[in-house]
């Protein structure tokens, strides 16, 4: 599953505070200019999205023109591949159990079920049971 997200100027400028030239915690840059479009990896292993707030909300939430991969965070839908992923950088989605009646929906719905980068096993709902299942 590709991260990357294609955005406009102008997402990139909303994003980023009219600075497209700000970089990530490691130093990469956070947006690379492809043609007239722009692409970024803003939600990563090293840092977060430049608009999450000290208190875990969208800075731009209430904006119309804010890119998908922002309305849809922190669920995304791969329908081709049947998989829905929990991108587990989201501070809301760090106790899954709060999430098990939804994940439990998903999964009636014939999705595989994904918490970051790797599935949930079937009778998992929470991150305390898939932590501990993958220490034992």
């Amino acid at each position: 599953m590709r991260n990357l997200q294609n955005l406009t100027a102008r997402q990139v400028n909303l994003i980023s505070n009219n600075n497209p030239e700000i970089k990530n915690l490691d130093g990469r840059p956070l947006f690379v200019k492809k043609g007239k479009r722009w692409e970024t990896r803003y939600a990563n292993e090293y840092d977060g999205c430049p608009q999450l707030q000290s208190d875990n909300k969208c800075g731009i939430h209430d904006e119309t023109d804010r890119p998908s991969a922002c309305k849809n965070f922190p669920v995304f839908i791969y329908k081709e591949l049947d998989i829905v992923r929990i991108d587990r950088l989201c501070p809301a989605t760090r106790d899954l159990s709060t999430l098990a009646d939804i994940i439990a929906k998903i999964r009636e719905q014939g999705f595989t079920v994904y918490y970051g980068d790797k599935p949930l096993n079937p009778q998992q709902n929470t991150q305390a049971e898939e932590t501990s299942s993958t220490t034992a």
